[in-house]
């Protein structure tokens, strides 16, 4: 059996009529083909597998075979924006500018926990524009269903949804046709799917040995506001969480899947996020962006592909399991071209696909350098492979080597989450833009200006932006 993930879209699914918009339908399909009849022009699926999820990227199997493991590329964490016609305005503060404080009636009824968390004035004590809030699910472990801010307040009253956060899935792939070990959306940890696992899922591979699974990703820090420097905009934070992502906005993970149990271990817990700039000590033994991955034989090393760092982490599979490693330049293996994407692994003989510069580097596992390197034909234009480091290279953007723009803008697209990258410590500056008076949004007197605190704003695609005005 051949088995391929492919996003479900309603309007072109070839299978049926379901409407694209209608909720509760899983998003994330696996089609499964019979290999020894794969059937004529487009081929003849098995079956078709949906699971409660959108965007499946990775594909895992188990030592036996018995078991396909299916994950979801763009998995969230269970973060929504609220609109800012459910926060309490700006008026109703009170003299300290507090506007945590009790709450107030919306115009639809319904009664709002309070206003925006503090600062809402600028370091000038210009006073931010009114804007959206982002909550989390389930943000400290107290209810599955809470929908709190940085202040532990519950929104659920006005957020109408439950977000489930389903990340792999197992299928039975004994059964004819496979079929999904348990439903799609109830499945329990480690009873056919597996929450809680990372926001960004790029690759997985099951340990030939133990069967456990290890899932690379990433895990963002969206529902922390601001991306200053944190000097004015301090905050209140329960359990000592940050109180501004700079620095500390995608952390680079491997999760260890064994039965019900879900171990995030982060690769690179050597880090300071308080320390800015970070030194080169600590960049030198990061690793960013974590895709490909390959255990030995023996079960004992995993190599991972260190796409936005240039090397290759070796991690003993004993100590990453029990989070026992110490992140240490030494267990990393240095490339001569950037972007490590995909492996192969023959005896000794370990082979990188490198995208910065389209080659295949071959590296020798006993004296752990590269002896080879292999270049591809590529049609790209030179500004493009000039270009690709100031999106994916975490050496070159980042002090500490753990985020790059590709850490949002996954591949030049978006990450599908809303980021509060306010700056209270910045100014208002004006927006010099050309507008069409004729539209009523940009007519007078909207203000025409750039705001440092301007709230909840999704990802933006980078992709077709060439041409196209600001």
């Amino acid at each position: 059996m051949a088995f391929v993930t492919t996003a479900h879209r309603g309007q072109n699914s070839p299978n049926d009529g379901r409407d694209f918009d209608q909720e509760g339908i899983g998003r994330a399909s696996i089609w499964v083909f019979d290999t020894t009849s794969p059937g004529g022009f487009g081929g003849e699926e098995a079956a078709e597998l949906t699971v409660f999820g959108d965007k499946p990227r990775a594909l895992g199997v188990s030592p036996s075979g018995d078991s396909v493991y299916a994950a979801i590329f763009h998995s969230g964490n269970r973060t929504t924006s609220l609109n800012a016609g459910l926060i309490c305005p700006t008026s109703n503060s009170n003299a300290n500018n507090d506007l945590t404080q009790g709450s107030c009636n919306l115009d639809s009824g319904d009664s709002s926990p309070g206003g925006y968390p503090a600062p809402t004035r600028d370091h000038k004590g210009d006073r931010r524009p009114e804007t959206g809030l982002i909550v989390k699910q389930d943000r400290d472990g107290a209810s599955p269903t809470a929908w709190q801010d940085e202040l532990g307040r519950d929104w659920s009253g006005l957020v109408r949804f439950d977000l489930p956060d389903r990340d792999v899935f197992e299928i039975d792939a004994t059964m004819n046709p496979p079929s999904l070990v348990d439903g799609s959306s109830t499945c329990a940890d480690g009873s056919g799917c597996w929450a809680g696992v990372g926001t960004v899922l790029f690759n997985m591979v099951a340990n030939p040995v133990s069967g456990k699974l290890y899932v690379a990703n990433t895990d963002a820090g969206n529902h922390v506001r601001f991306e200053g420097p944190g000097t004015f905009a301090t905050g209140i934070k329960p359990g000592g969480e940050p109180t501004t992502v700079q620095g500390d906005l995608a952390r680079s993970r491997i999760t260890v899947l064994d039965g019900a149990s879900v171990d995030p271990r982060h690769l690179n817990k050597h880090i300071d996020y308080s320390v800015r700039p970070a030194s080169p000590a600590t960049r030198a033994r990061s690793l960013a962006t974590p895709m490909d991955m390959v255990v030995t034989p023996d079960g004992g090393t995993l190599y991972v592909a260190a796409f936005g760092s240039a090397k290759i982490g070796r991690f003993d599979t004993a100590e990453l399991e029990s989070d026992a490693f110490t992140p240490d330049a030494a267990d990393q293996i240095a490339l001569s071209g950037a972007g490590p994407a995909g492996f192969a692994l023959a005896g000794n003989r370990l082979y990188a696909l490198t995208r910065f510069d389209n080659a295949v580097a071959v590296i020798d596992t006993g004296s752990e350098a590269e002896i080879q390197k292999v270049f591809l034909h590529s049609p790209e234009p030179p500004d493009v492979v000039a270009g690709r480091p100031f999106l994916y290279d975490a050496d070159l953007t980042s002090s500490n080597g753990e985020a790059s723009c590709s850490s949002c803008h996954i591949f030049g697209d978006l990450d599908d989450l809303a980021w509060d990258l306010g700056n209270p410590d910045d100014d208002v500056v004006a927006n010099g833009n050309p507008f069409n008076p004729a539209v009523p949004a940009f007519a007078d007197p909207v203000p025409r200006e750039f705001h440092a605190m301007k709230g909840p704003m999704t990802t933006q695609s980078l992709r077709g932006l060439a041409n196209q005005g600001p």
